[in-house]
């Protein structure tokens, strides 16, 4: 296996320290450092930012719950947490699109 560019832990790194996070940037940050965490020579690093990320005063609470699972050693767990949190977000994508549509096409029909 290739080396791990430095970049590539550093750059979590930074995410994690954000001021502000989306729900949508702190589900990605936690299912990058998942994949890290299932890396022998990133793990270490990537505990540590999860726990950076776990005391995060704006972390909402699927991503929150995803890590204390992982924290935990519950792996199943953490990823149907994750796989819930995805379907949510395309289930709300999908809602919106619906809504967007149907305003349109009432508005395109003199309502």
């Amino acid at each position: 296996m290739a080396p791990v560019p430095i970049s590539y832990l550093s750059g979590l790194s930074d995410r994690v320290r954000a001021v502000t996070l989306s729900l949508d940037d702190q589900l990605a940050v936690v299912a990058r450092l998942r994949t890290a965490m299932e890396r022998p020579r990133e793990r270490q690093a990537a505990l540590e930012l999860l726990q950076a990320m776990r005391q995060r005063t704006d972390l909402c609470d699927t991503p929150a719950l995803e890590i204390d699972r992982w924290r935990a050693g519950n792996t199943a767990g953490a990823e149907k947490a994750s796989k819930m949190a995805l379907i949510r977000g395309i289930v709300g994508i999908a809602v919106g699109l619906i809504v967007f549509f149907a305003v349109i096409g009432s508005a395109d029909s003199g309502y």
